[in-house]
């Protein structure tokens, strides 16, 4: 029951702070107003993150664990299809990475404090590289389920793919019609770093 409380009153401070950060910034936040916004103390605060800078990494943890699922939920439907169907799948991370426009502005709150930090900026690469590791296994799994294969590795095919993803997201915010460019990126990039399958199945460069 105890750990049961933690977890909920973990929860809580999370989203309450996602809610403040976006509202205020994360750099005019303090640890009272985060308290005030979930309906905690500072004990329970400090039971659970040592600082502000540990609980917006552990937003980051949180919102890639949840792309990382989505994208396993939509590797099953992936079918031997041309390249537009496996640009559909790699279409997912732009679904579930970054339409939220909450988490684009929270993204921004920490890219913008991590360049002030450099020790968060550490932390912060190194939540990107696994994401980088996780989405990028996705992506080879998804290229020979539809009957292709990489020319490049995994990882490298990930972070061309979240800089992309990422940037028109990010111009879609302040432009609605860079939204066309998606697709068509995305397409060119994958028929760039991916091919058809040889005879004996699809092989991946590491």
């Amino acid at each position: 029951m105890a750990t049961r409380r933690r977890a909920d009153t973990r929860a809580r401070l999370l989203e309450a702070a996602a809610e403040v950060f976006v509202e205020r910034g994360f750099g005019a936040t303090s640890v009272e107003q985060v308290c005030e916004a979930a309906g905690f103390t500072r004990g329970a605060f400090y039971s659970n993150f040592s600082s502000l800078d540990e609980l917006l990494l552990a937003l980051v943890a949180q919102r890639h664990a949840a792309v990382v699922a989505g994208l396993g939920a939509a590797l099953e439907q992936i079918e031997p299809a041309p390249v537009e169907d496996l640009t559909a799948f790699v279409g997912e991370i732009v679904r579930a990475h970054l339409a939220d426009r909450r988490w684009q502005v929270l993204q921004t709150e920490l890219a913008l404090h991590a360049l002030r930090h450099p020790a968060v900026a550490e932390q912060v690469a190194e939540h990107r590289a696994d994401l980088r590791r996780r989405v990028g296994e996705l992506i080879a799994h998804a290229a020979g389920r539809a009957g292709r294969s990489l020319t490049v590795g995994p990882e490298e095919l990930a972070r061309a793919v979240l800089a992309l993803v990422e940037g028109t997201r990010f111009q879609t915010y302040l432009d609605p019609a860079a939204t066309r460019t998606d697709r068509l990126l995305l397409t060119a990039v994958l028929e760039q770093y991916t091919r058809a399958a040889g005879p004996d199945g699809p092989a991946v460069r590491r």
